[in-house]
């Protein structure tokens, strides 16, 4: 079966048989056959077969769109206001956000029905900022946006372990004089300051003075 063969065939069976796009610079949506998330990429021609042949659906019911400086940061507004929010998966919800906060295209806001009953990973809280994330996207989110942090907690704790090290190799080294009445001091400021030698007793406190005192 040919490219434009499977086009046509998958077109069909989605109640989608129109005529092929004959202007180019288009956009439009496909399926993506691996986890069926909607994708918008390029309606030309030359492109619904290559994607056809890979096994991406092409959701011809919903139009073109043209790719410019306002949907390039919004591509799925015009879906949306052709009534195509319900064929995203409750994973890709979850991936863009929207399965926690309201998404809104001319003012209205965009309706999910298939979030209805679903299961939705509960969000997370960052330690460095006050964005919420899903496990997964928070993970990222902190390696993407506080990874200087990240780095400075990391070099304390390496800090507090070499000393810790060297403090335990030196009390084996050195005679006992523990009597009955000795008192042993509480572990404190065990994070310290790359930049300033100041200790903390928690990593993520580290983490807000570095924030808030070493921006540079």
């Amino acid at each position: 079966m040919s490219s434009y063969d499977i086009l046509v065939e998958q077109s069909r069976e989605a109640g989608q048989d129109q005529p092929l796009p004959t202007r180019g610079g288009l956009h439009g949506y496909y399926l993506r056959p691996e986890n069926g998330w909607v994708e918008p990429n390029d309606f030309e021609v030359s492109a619904l077969l290559e994607y056809a042949k890979a096994g991406w659906m092409p959701l011809r019911k919903y139009g073109t769109f043209r790719w410019d400086d306002k949907s390039i940061h919004r591509p799925y507004d015009h879906l949306f206001k052709r009534g195509g929010a319900g064929e995203m998966p409750v994973e890709q919800l979850v991936e863009q956000g929207w399965a926690y906060r309201e998404y809104k295209v001319d003012g209205e806001v965009v309706q999910f029905p298939q979030l209805a009953g679903a299961k939705i990973p509960p969000e997370e809280d960052c330690p460095y900022c006050p964005a919420r994330f899903p496990g997964h996207q928070l993970r990222h989110h902190i390696e993407g946006a506080h990874s200087r942090l990240v780095d400075a907690v990391l070099q304390a704790d390496a800090a507090n372990k070499m000393r810790a090290r060297e403090q335990a190799a030196a009390s084996a080294e050195a005679p006992s004089a523990a009597t009955a009445d000795t008192v042993v001091p509480a572990p404190s400021n065990d994070y310290v300051c790359g930049r300033c030698q100041k200790g903390f007793t928690h990593p993520m406190a580290l983490a807000k003075h570095v924030k808030e005192v070493h921006k540079s």
